[in-house]
């Protein structure tokens, strides 16, 4: 994908929202490295919000994009919520979805007026998930739902693990830097997964070494 640069900053992420989209830009020479832009067709950037700490930038736009959501949703014409088995879901354990996008089939990272939450189809979830996984999650209609706190960085991990998922590489993380934020969040919160992932890595390891060995 094409780099964005607008006013001088270098566009690092994105949240699409509807027809618009909210931006955040970084700029090293500017006083304030950070700015938040709404954004119209790709290429009309106003509204900015500066600010000096990337965290406080980040909140900005996604609380941004939450606000157009709701805005749009309280708008729109009410509709039967009608879905097919793993299409994006419209309920959560959070409250009713207002935003969700596609971290890859069947697997969606979703927001509601108050959370947000990684959700994932049971049977997509059983194919790459380790039941010490499944255990972190609660179910809610056909899927496995991760919180965004404390539970989110489980699926993550394993979504990771199974290629499902690339790590993120930029201004913000360097190579290696979201595995070691990921994986401390997951032996915060979730120790006993953390060493049953332990485990099931080094069996792995040595059944390897043992098939090298009978080569």
């Amino acid at each position: 994908m094409a780099e964005r640069i607008n006013a001088g900053y270098t566009i690092i992420q994105s949240v699409p929202v509807g027809d618009t989209e909210f931006v955040l830009g970084k700029n090293k020479k500017a006083p304030d490295l950070y700015v938040t832009w709404r954004c119209d067709g790709g290429t009309n950037y106003y509204w900015g919000h500066y600010f000096s700490d990337f965290h406080r930038a980040q909140t900005d736009l996604f609380d941004r994009a939450l606000e157009k959501a709701q805005w749009d949703e309280e708008h729109a014409p009410k509709k039967s919520c009608q879905t097919e088995k793993y299409s994006i879901p419209c309920y959560s354990p959070w409250g009713t979805v207002i935003g969700a996008n596609t971290i890859c089939d069947g697997v969606y990272y979703v927001s509601t007026r108050t959370h947000s939450g990684i959700m994932v189809g049971q049977n997509v979830a059983r194919a790459f998930m380790s039941p010490s996984a499944l255990r972190c999650g609660v179910v809610k209609d056909n899927f496995n739902c991760f919180e965004r706190e404390h539970d989110a960085p489980v699926a993550i991990r394993e979504l990771l693990d199974a290629k499902k998922m690339t790590e993120p590489v930029n201004d913000c993380y360097a190579p290696g830097e979201y595995s070691k934020f990921i994986n401390a969040r997951v032996k915060q919160f979730h120790p006993e997964y953390w060493q049953d992932r332990q485990r099931r890595l080094e069996a792995a390891a040595r059944n390897k070494r043992e098939k090298e060995r009978e080569r």
